[in-house]
């Protein structure tokens, strides 16, 4: 299995970049990790007090967010000029990390001040495309100038191979969860759990890994888990109190009316409606602004708009994670064998693209955006990360440090 995998993904240069955090040398202080997304408590050092607040959705939770990064960056500046004149020997790496903290942070914290919604993308493949993270991360944190200033990342969602609680896809991650959720922790991500198996029963709450995957995320404290079954929700409630939960696109909510109930449900932080209801865009905005910082779009599904069968589909997948029999679901949907293309998927009806994000759902009040891709190759996963978060003109400069060299041979 870890050889097929292998195979159908990019090669990745070598072993997964081992990531870091920068420490200072000297009398100058550590710099701070620079945050983008992750719904988790930060708390930093300025002039001796603490500032600590929360990133959520709405307003208020974004001037006070923008007004303590401000603070921040002015607090940066001044320890960029204490480092200009400090001895040498360790301190032009933190001046240098100064620098960049103090780059992101005037960023971030002007767009916040001004009040200025930003685009959350929640991304595929926690466990199944951790090598790529692994240099795609360091890129995004380190050289700001190629992505765009209006979206950050919100999580990473996925799961390993063999898990009971699995859902949507057949999960195929082979990293380490400790070397995972180190990496999250590291770049301030939301690791997100995708549990949303629709057939569980009592039995397969006792199920051992399963349940150290949320032990750990429930430690780490600003883990989510995307799931299906009430049965589980439950479950969670009760034994991991520090988890969030994401109602799955599993569930199929067509209806505008279900997607209406499913917002109303407080046990949920975010609701992922079926991507048919994507461009329902009047309904959608009559929405009061609570529910509207819930909804998460799925926006590059290339499942065919007018399938009938997806709830089927899903619950074969179901079967197959529980290890049940059952007949193989077959796709009847026009163009299935060709299977996933991203052109494609830019033709469906349903597809949410850059502009749709900037013209029309961020001024609406939507902040939150699903990219699929769990199970496709990790090529495909960094073309999204290409078209969704990365300037036109610094896309090739991204491929160029994650695989592309002058001696590459495709064929």
């Amino acid at each position: 299995h870890s050889t097929s995998r292998r195979q159908r993904q990019m090669c990745i240069r070598d072993s997964p970049v081992r990531v870091r955090n920068r420490a200072s040398g000297g009398s100058v202080s550590a710099v701070p990790e620079i945050r983008r997304g992750g719904y988790c408590r930060r708390r930093q050092a300025v002039g001796g007090a603490g500032v600590h607040w929360r990133h959520a959705p709405g307003g208020s939770g974004r001037r006070v967010y923008g007004a303590a990064l401000w603070l921040l960056g002015a607090a940066l500046r001044g320890r960029q000029a204490d480092a200009a004149s400090a001895p040498a020997g360790g301190v032009e790496e933190s001046a240098d990390a100064s620098a960049l903290a103090g780059q992101r942070l005037a960023a971030d914290g002007g767009r916040r001040a001004a009040d200025m919604t930003i685009a959350h993308y929640h991304l595929p493949g926690l466990f199944e495309f951790y090598e790529l993270y692994c240099r795609f991360l360091p890129l995004y944190r380190n050289h700001p100038e190629y992505f765009y200033d209006w979206c950050d990342i919100g999580s990473i969602y996925g799961a390993p191979a063999d898990c009971l609680w699995g859902g949507g896809r057949v999960g195929s991650g082979e990293a380490s969860a400790r070397d995972v959720l180190a990496l999250m922790r590291d770049y301030g991500i939301s690791p997100r759990l995708t549990f949303s198996n629709s057939l569980l029963r009592a039995e397969h709450l006792r199920d051992a890994r399963c349940n150290a995957l949320c032990q750990m995320l429930n430690d780490g404290g600003n883990g989510g888990v995307i799931l299906h079954s009430d049965l589980l929700l439950r479950y969670l409630q009760k034994t991991y109190p520090n988890l969030y939960f994401v109602s799955s696109t599993t569930k199929v909510l067509t209806s505008f009316p279900d997607l209406q109930a499913e917002l109303e449900r407080a046990e949920f932080r975010y609701v992922v409606p079926d991507f048919r209801l994507n461009h329902a865009l009047e309904k959608l905005n009559a929405l009061p602004q609570g529910q509207k910082d819930k909804v998460e779009f799925l926006c590059n599904e290339c499942c065919y708009f007018g399938c009938r069968d997806r709830r089927a589909c899903y619950e074969a997948v179901s079967r197959k994670n529980l290890g049940e029999g059952g007949d193989e679901h077959r796709c009847h949907a026009p163009d299935a064998q060709g299977g996933y293309r991203f052109s494609k998927a830019m033709e469906n009806p349903g597809f949410i693209g850059v502009a749709d994000i900037q013209q029309t759902y961020l001024p609406m009040g939507f902040e939150n955006f699903k990219i699929e891709g769990r199970e496709l190759g990790s090529a495909l996963v960094l073309e999204f990360l290409l078209y969704y978060l990365t300037k036109p003109e610094c896309q090739l400069k991204v491929r160029e440090e994650i695989y592309l060299d002058n001696m590459l041979d495709l064929f």
